[in-house]
């Protein structure tokens, strides 16, 4: 048993394989073995492999059948027997003191994984990819992630692991990039990184590689797959990345070495540019509709256009619970949740779905972040925070014919889309617990409804984080039973982008205050952060113009004086309001 196992694929690289495999035969570290898996060669690489292994019985050949560099990786694992893993290419190669320096850096921090520096050979050039002057240990995701130079160098053979942490982390067989899948998740399992100086991997940028050789259908994909994969992880992990970065380069059409046509993806919006740089059209392709810009002229398509008996009996199967669906407490199992305990509620609607999916909103523009926070939030676990989803995934019965018909159209486009983001063995809790009135066929038990809910804040501190234009319990007697009204005043559009300076405002106020919180999607995440923090925090947009149309014995969706209501075209007001006591509430301001 050696302590450090070196894989080595190997596919028809002559050329270099000899320089390889001498730079790994005299490393000063000796309790080595070299693993080295032929993947089905072509040329000699075969049997100069047999004949580096008929001298130095530390060298190990496998051959087998063309499968790929990630099943050649992967069967190297399985045998083997050193604590320590790295992997070489066959026609890279490495520092003599390359092993060495790498394991008293690993063993020396206690660290599960040590990184090289890398240098890019030419033929008549080279270049430092990463360079490290000095060792520093990074246990955070985003230190390990920055240090390594990810996305731009996702490499898997720079470094020495333990084996523990990747044993069970296969490399993707059959696709190309496979490295771009796995490197990321391996520093994201692995509790600390060492980086470790003066000891160089020489990457050589061989014109004949698989990656290097032209680009067929399947790597085209591979390469757009891995890079999708990258952008979820950081959207996922809440990591920065760039717009290059986020940038697909989907397609280039040439003629002759001259690139007539382009065409990129970011954030949803496919753009092709005439000559590699002129862009002509703009496209986004969602799941509810398709979206044109060209030149400036904007033209939408809706997808899914079908009459109302059609909607009614694509949906009928779930209305009649005759298949699986989410599993949602009502409304009054919801208030009840919320006033026999302190827990928070977030919530989402058609929009916070749309938006995950990629879709703009008349107040809130699509963000990555955002969706990616959202997606994170409404599959957490934590239990002092209720996820609310509205309650339409079965029988529709309880809402007007209108209501029912917009969430039909809505399950018809999407519900196999919402349904891969939900776990369907997870209790969620009613978003329609801020709506309690107008989209509900029978609106006898409003008034109970509105005088419980009344309960949460009764007597108690409360804060309303709301748009500019919501003026929640203005004019009305919503909040009237409450100790303290303070206002944190955000934009009525786009306030996500804002953030970072909401929450920090949020963060300064006293633990005896509920947030009441109106703020579109940025809502549900502000709401979830809060809870995390120690605080309740109630994400119950709509419930004051629900109120105001309960007071009004409204049938319909009407708009109502002073207060922006997004639902009503003629409600998307926008003025100011002079009022003495309402002006006094708000302790910020956030343009």
């Amino acid at each position: 048993m050696a302590e450090v196992s070196i894989i080595v694929p190997v596919y028809n690289v002559e050329k270099y394989l000899e320089r390889c495999l001498d730079s790994l035969i005299n490393q000063t570290f000796k309790d080595i073995e070299i693993i080295c898996i032929d993947d089905g060669s072509i040329d000699n690489s075969g049997k100069i492999l047999d004949e580096y292994a008929a001298k130095d019985s530390r060298l190990k050949v496998i051959h087998q059948n063309n499968a790929g560099q990630a099943a050649a990786r992967n069967n190297g694992m399985k045998i083997a027997s050193g604590r320590y893993i790295s992997f070489v290419d066959s026609d890279d190669w490495v520092d003599k003191d390359f092993i060495e320096k790498l394991y008293d850096a690993i063993i020396r921090n206690d660290a599960d994984i040590a990184a090289a520096s890398i240098i890019r050979k030419r033929q008549n050039s080279e270049k430092y990819r990463v360079h490290y002057t000095e060792e520093k240990c990074l246990e955070t995701l985003s230190d390990k992630i920055a240090v390594c130079n990810i996305p731009k160098c996702c490499y898997v053979w720079n470094k020495l692991y333990k084996k523990e942490i990747i044993a069970d982390w296969q490399f993707k067989a059959g696709v190309y990039f496979e490295d771009v899948l796995w490197m990321p998740e391996v520093l994201k399992k692995s509790k600390k990184l060492v980086s470790v100086p003066g000891v160089n991997y020489y990457y050589w940028a061989n014109p004949g590689s698989t990656v290097k050789q032209k680009q067929s259908a399947q790597k085209i994909s591979d390469r757009i797959d891995s890079k999708r994969h990258i952008i979820k992880f950081f959207e996922k992990n809440n990591l920065p990345l760039s717009k290059r970065d986020k940038t697909l380069i989907k397609k280039i059409v040439y003629l002759g070495k001259i690139p007539v046509l382009k065409v990129k993806e970011y954030e949803n919006w496919e753009t092709f540019y005439l000559l590699g740089f002129l862009p002509v059209l703009k496209r986004k392709v969602s799941i509810l509709r398709y979206t044109y810009n060209i030149f400036g002229i904007k033209i939408t398509k809706r997808k899914n256009k079908l009459s109302q008996i059609e909607l009614a009996n694509a949906n009928s199967v779930y209305e009649n619970n005759s298949a699986a669906i989410p599993r949602v407490n009502d409304c009054l199992m919801t208030l009840k949740a919320l006033l026999f305990s302190e827990k928070s509620i977030a919530r989402y609607g058609d929009g916070e779905f749309n938006l995950m999916f990629g879709e703009d909103l008349p107040f809130q523009k699509y963000d990555s972040s955002l969706a990616a926070r959202m997606k994170s939030i409404l599959q957490s676990e934590q239990d002092n925070v209720l996820i609310a989803i509205p309650n339409v995934f079965a029988s529709l019965r309880d809402y007007t014919t209108d209501d029912a018909n917009f969430w039909r159209k809505v399950l018809v486009s999407s519900r196999k889309e919402i349904y891969s983001l939900l776990d369907m063995n997870k209790q969620y809790y009613d978003a329609f617990v801020s709506r309690p009135y107008i989209n509900l066929k029978e609106k006898t038990n409003s008034t109970f409804f509105f005088d419980e809910i009344k309960k949460l804040w009764n007597d108690k501190n409360i804060i309303i984080v709301e748009g500019a234009m919501s003026r929640l319990g203005f004019g009305n007697d919503l909040f009237s039973s409450v100790k303290s009204v303070k206002r944190i005043i955000c934009p009525v559009k786009n306030a996500y982008s804002k953030y970072d300076d909401i929450l920090k405002i949020c963060l300064q106020q006293d633990k005896d205050s509920i947030f009441i919180i109106a703020l579109g999607p940025t809502a549900t995440v502000l709401a979830y952060d809060l809870s995390q923090m120690g605080y309740r925090a109630l994400d119950l947009g709509h419930i004051d113009i629900e109120y105001e149309w309960f007071l009004q014995k409204a049938t319909k969706k009407v708009a109502i004086k002073n207060k922006y209501v997004n639902e009503v075209k003629k409600g998307r007001i926008n003025s100011d309001l002079n009022n003495e006591k309402y002006l006094s509430e708000i302790i910020d301001t956030i343009q």
